[in-house]
């Protein structure tokens, strides 16, 4: 029974990897661009604060459903358009 239970929680994991990876992945991406222009608690505080490019949603809770949007908010800011 245990094994059993065992291999539905690697099979749980195994198919929930790749969106985990994949937010990882864009989080990671926008913290290199965020890193060019900010100090790692600056990019900390960028993540966590609400953002007037994503409707004032914080990047940290927009990356999990539109991870394209908080790029650009990313690339914006660097380029110095944010307002």
């Amino acid at each position: 029974m245990v094994k059993l239970q065992s291999s539905k929680l690697i099979m749980s994991i195994r198919f929930r990897l790749p969106a985990q990876l994949e937010r990882k992945t864009m989080k990671k991406q926008v913290e290199d661009i965020l890193l060019e222009t900010l100090s790692r608690k600056g990019v900390e505080q960028w993540f966590n604060g609400p953002n007037r490019l994503l409707g004032f949603q914080r990047p940290v809770d927009t990356i999990k459903t539109n991870p394209k949007s908080v790029i650009e908010a990313a690339n914006a800011f660097v380029d110095g358009s944010y307002v």
